[in-house]
């Protein structure tokens, strides 16, 4: 229950890009306002134009304002989910891809891991293969290869990690 009572947490737009933000909010309302305005009969000569710029004073608002409206049931003046999503896949779309700098030294040290560890998977069946002693100096054989194992294991595992993060 106390998941359902927590608030959501509020979109930030990055410091790069919070002007752009700015200037769409300010065009949305400009053009709410101008809708508004339309709809509504034309303002008489005695009413005053400061009463006719009022809906574009709302410009200087700020989105705090408008989620504290959300949060007491009110709908918000703000921007939608929907559209705060798309300029995000907008933004994601227009961003450079990442630069695959020095992929054959990367392919180089993802071979020499799986050399590696192959190299000691193969020396820890050979470590166990050899060890002929009983009781605690076949442990101990046993135990070390293991750790062998283990350690070629571990670079196996380094080489996959590498190849995810330069290759997919």
């Amino acid at each position: 229950m106390a998941d359902d009572a927590a608030p959501k947490p509020r979109f930030e737009p990055p410091p790069w890009e919070r002007e752009a933000f700015e200037r769409f909010r300010t065009e949305r309302e400009r053009a709410e306002a101008e809708a508004r305005s339309s709809t509504q009969p034309p303002a008489g000569p005695s009413e005053p134009p400061a009463t006719q710029a009022a809906p574009t004073a709302t410009a200087g608002r700020s989105i705090e304002a408008a989620e504290g409206a959300a949060g007491s049931g009110d709908k918000p003046a703000g921007v939608s989910e929907a559209e705060i999503e798309s300029m995000l896949v907008g933004l994601r779309a227009e961003e450079p891809p990442a630069a695959r700098t020095n992929l054959a030294i990367v392919n180089t040290v993802i071979g020499l891991f799986v050399g590696a560890g192959v190299l000691l998977i193969v020396e820890a069946a050979l470590l166990f293969g050899r060890t002929r002693a009983a009781g605690a100096g076949g442990m101990l054989g046993a135990t070390a290869s293991l750790l062998v194992m283990l350690a070629g294991v571990g670079f196996i595992a380094g080489a996959v990690l590498l190849f995810r993060k330069y290759h997919m």
